[in-house]
């Protein structure tokens, strides 16, 4: 979720958070866009936020080889600065879009909204500045008012584009994640068992390390502890003999939706991604397909089997 600040007191909520702040803009045709970037990451500092600044990594690399470690960058972040040109760029409009899909709060500003708050900081004690001891309490509030204004305009316009670059889900693409969430429910009983089995080795492991020190220590075994530890490890050998059963109908349940499509590409994309657990990228070299063609083509068997799902997965 992304809130926009709009207001001093937002932005104020920002800087007391000590956010790790992501700088987002234009890059692409800009000359100048390191200066840029290295001017927001001083002031952000200097505001005492944690600027991370995209602007460090190397120049040739392809434009989508870029976007990995970016939006690696905007999952650790906890807030979004947008630089001025953010509604024309592609980058920018990216990183926004993954930000939304994160199942975390993000304060989103820009460099004036910044300025704005500094500049009303200031403006309360205007006798310990150079440039502003002398006003009138009239000018004071009138410079107040200019910067608030701002505030809540530029909160407007990156309000307006976040919503635009981030549409609300339409109902036909509501109905497509809940078929991927269908469609991921094998994978997710495999990760069940996989966690199951990650807990039986660090409970083993951690049985055999309190045994042999309580037995250098103590001359034992510990006998109550590592019988406490084997009874958990059963209850999970247990646990993991009900979901490879479950997995089993999972397996079966996905494969014969999947199996369902006419369209031996979209049999051939979904098995690989739902049942062997592949990424797009290594689907693409496995199959020989670009990228977009991958994305595609399981575009497509979504679309079709929220078509053949419909009464079961839809119906009211």
């Amino acid at each position: 979720m992304i809130k926009v600040v709009r207001t001093i007191d937002d932005m104020a909520k920002v800087l007391e958070s000590k956010a790790v702040c992501y700088i987002s803009g234009p890059i692409t045709g800009i000359e100048d866009y390191r200066e840029r970037f290295m001017e927001a990451e001083q002031y952000l500092k200097e505001g005492g936020l944690l600027p991370i600044n995209p602007a460090y990594m190397p120049e040739g690399l392809k434009y989508d080889d870029y976007f990995p470690t970016c939006y690696a960058q905007v999952d650790v972040s906890s807030a979004l600065c947008f630089l001025q040109g953010y509604e024309r760029s592609t980058g920018a409009a990216r990183e926004a879009k993954r930000a939304k899909k994160n199942k975390k709060e993000y304060w989103a500003f820009t460099p004036p909204q910044f300025v704005g708050h500094w500049m009303c900081d200031r403006l309360q004690h205007p006798e310990d500045y150079d440039d502003l001891r002398g006003m009138s309490k009239e000018e004071i509030e009138g410079k107040k008012k200019v910067w608030i204004a701002t505030l809540a305009k530029e909160g407007q316009a990156l309000g307006d584009w976040i919503e635009r670059v981030n549409p609300p889900k339409t109902e036909k693409e509501k109905q497509n994640d809940k078929v991927r969430q269908f469609l991921r429910s094998y994978l997710y009983c495999q990760n069940q068992i996989d966690a199951a089995c990650d807990e039986i080795l660090k409970l083993d492991s951690r049985r055999k390390r309190i045994t042999v020190q309580y037995r250098e220590v103590h001359g034992g075994c510990g006998s109550d502890y590592t019988e406490a530890v084997i009874e958990n490890i059963k209850e999970l050998e247990d646990g993991i003999v009900a979901m490879t059963k479950q997995l089993q109908s999972e397996r079966v349940k996905v494969q014969f939706w999947i199996d369902a499509l006419d369209d031996f590409r979209a049999r051939n994309v979904l098995t690989l991604c739902y049942i062997n657990d592949m990424q797009f990228e290594a689907i693409g070299k496995k199959l020989n397909y670009s990228l977009d063609h991958v994305k595609r083509i399981h575009r497509i068997g979504i679309n079709k089997l929220r078509e053949i799902l419909q009464e079961k997965l839809f119906k009211k």
